[in-house]
This record gives C-alpha cells, structure tokens and sequence, in this order.
C-alpha cells in the first residue's frame, strides 16, 4: 500500500499525460504492444532531445513516474487475460539517452543559507516572536523538517532528557490520496522516527514555546494564537505552507534571497560538520541513514567566494606574490618563508649552464 502523498503525486502524473491521450481512448484489449511503446517514446521524444532549451525537458524521474503507472496498468490487464504481452516488453522498447533528460543542478547559494543571513534570520525570529518565526527557530536549531516541526505536540519535548521526540510528519494528502494538509503518525522514512537532542545554549527558549503550548490547552506545538488571528482560526495548527510564506516574507524584508525551509536541514547538516560533529551524531539528528548520503547532497561549504579566497590566500604554496633576491645570472624568486639560501643548488646551475647575456631575469 503507498502514502496517500504518494498516491496523489501519482494522480496528477496520470492526469497530465495519461488522461487526455489518445491511446486513453481505446480498451486494453485492442492496444498493442507497439502502441504503448510509442506513447512512452513520444512522451520521452516531445520533452528530451528535440527541446532545445534544457529546462523545458522531462526529467528521468518523471519518465519513470510514468512507466510505473502504465506498468501498473499493463499487470493488472496482464492477470486478467486481457493483453498477451508484458509490461517488460513495453518498457524494454523504449529509448532514452541520459543526456536527453532535463538535469536539476543547484549552486550552493540556493542550497543552503550562507552565516551571515543565518545570523539575520535568527536575530530577527527572535526579535518578532509568533507561531510562524518560533517555527522556523526550531528548524534552523534542531534539524527538523518544516513538516516535522509543525507536527510536533508540546509533549513531545523532553526538557529533563533535553531532546524532541519525532514521530508525525505533515503530509500534502490524506490516506485516500485526497489533497489536503494532514498530519499522520510516522515519519517520512524509516530513520525519520528519532529523537533530536536539544542544544544546550536553546534549552530555555524551548522551554519558553512548550510553556505558550501548554498555556493555550496543549496539544500541537504550534498554534494560531489569540490577538494575531480571526477568533474561529485560534487554536488551528500552523501548517507548514504557512510557514514557507511567512519566511518568503521575512527574507523579503531582510533584502536576502529566499530558499525553503528544507533548506534548514542542508544548512545544519553544513554547520554540524564544519564543527568536526561525529558523523553519527549527525545522521542521526537529521533522521538519515548513510552519511554518505549527507555529505553528497545535504553538506555544503557556507564561506562566501570573497572568504575562500582568502582562506586560500594564506597558504604559502600558492601565493604568487614572491620577493626577489638579486643575483649575477638570474633572479631567485624566494616566497615567504624561504630563504635565498634555499636556491643555492639552482643558481650555481644556472651560472655554471647559462652565459650571463642570456641568463633568465
């Protein structure tokens, strides 16, 4: 059985290229092989190869969305005597080249937040406290996804143990797959159900939001509250799309380029392993797996070009700004921390190969 997210996901594939196709128009029965080959090949061909702008390309998760689905309807048909050939035999016939495929690439910029704009959004979230900026606090601090966190019930943090127990996720579709904003019980993977230790230096602040949660009757962490709200939404749980629009505003007004809250999770990754975390500990905090995984995708470096370069620009191997030592036949270049003396076995070369005249300078 999959997720209702997952189901919906699916529903807007078929939607989008099943539904109003022309082989959607015939019965099972009569569709050959050859034509379902041909209505995948012509979905591959229509938004690979012959598009020649890149990001108007279909990409190779979405071809293979695609081909599941029309697997699916092809077993089904299969164990009711309805076709004599196989799903394998559709797919098997069509043709891709990866390099036909539209490729996501991100720069680090757009994947997570550099140290100087963490510093703003904190100050600020801490400056202009609500639902919304307690929320997204404890993403930057914890780890957490946006989902997670707006899932979260007051019990759920154990100040004496000080750490946060995750075991919901908002999900964008209920069991049937209808779409709605929903929580369920569960994580979105298996390693998602862990407990995130809390930092020392946040156990008050944490403390403080359980205090407002239990205060205003318990249960979801964070609700809409009195004052800010329309009396009938009081008491509703913050979901997560309110959240994303909320940091859209905030990072609007700090005039510095908005990412998704998603990209929390890239950012503590980076952080945590800038700091020389145990690679366990992190995988752990943010619910992965495989470190490998993490460092693949989630870490990144966060210095600024203007902070690489300097940090490249103390290493003595690389500088090209030497100091010159005056010699008869040539000109040793002594870099910081040489000495001339360091060149001796050089220049003698030089004097005893090299006429003067036609010494290098």
């Amino acid at each position: 059985m999959i997720l209702g997210s997952t189901a919906l996901r699916y529903r807007k594939t078929c939607d989008k290229y099943i539904k109003n196709a022309a082989i959607n128009k015939k019965s099972i029965e009569k569709i050959t092989r050859k034509e379902w080959t041909r209505f995948l090949q012509d979905i591959y061909d229509a938004g690979s190869p012959t598009e020649e702008d890149p990001n108007k390309r279909i990409t190779a998760k979405e071809l293979g969305r695609i081909k599941y689905i029309v697997k699916g309807i092809l077993n089904r048909a299969e164990d009711e005597d309805l076709i004599t050939y196989t799903a394998d035999d559709v797919i098997s016939h069509v043709r891709t080249d990866v390099n036909g495929f539209r490729h996501t690439t991100s720069t680090t910029e757009e994947e997570v937040y550099y140290p100087d704009e963490y510093k703003l959004l904190k100050s600020y979230c801490l400056s202009n406290p609500d639902p919304y900026t307690r929320c997204i606090l404890l993403s930057m601090n914890t780890g957490e996804r946006i989902g997670e966190c707006t899932a979260l019930f007051a019990e759920d943090i154990n100040l004496e143990e000080r750490y946060i127990l995750v075991r919901r996720t908002e999900t964008q579709a209920d069991a049937t797959g209808k779409q709605m904003e929903t929580v369920r019980e569960g994580a979105k993977t298996k390693a998602g159900i862990r407990r995130v230790a809390i930092p020392d230096s946040a156990l008050e602040w944490v403390r403080e939001i359980k205090e407002i949660a239990e205060k205003t009757g318990g249960g979801y962490l964070f609700k809409q509250e009195p004052g800010r709200f329309k009396k009938r939404y009081v008491g509703n749980r913050v979901r997560a799309s309110q959240v994303r629009r909320h940091l859209r505003t905030i990072c609007a007004e700090l005039n510095i380029p908005y990412r998704p809250p998603h990209k929390f999770r890239k950012t503590y990754a980076s952080i945590l392993n800038a700091a020389d975390v145990d690679d366990a500990m992190i995988i752990d905090q943010i619910g992965h797996t495989n470190i490998n995984f993490t460092k693949n995708v989630y870490i990144k470096d966060r210095n600024r070009m203007k902070e690489r370069s300097r940090m490249l620009g103390e290493i003595d191997e690389l500088r090209l700004d030497p100091l010159e030592e005056e010699n008869p036949n040539c000109k040793v270049i002594c870099f910081f921390g040489e000495s001339p003396e360091s060149h001796l076995g050089v220049t003698r070369h030089l004097q005893k190969k090299t006429k003067p005249e036609k010494a290098f300078k």
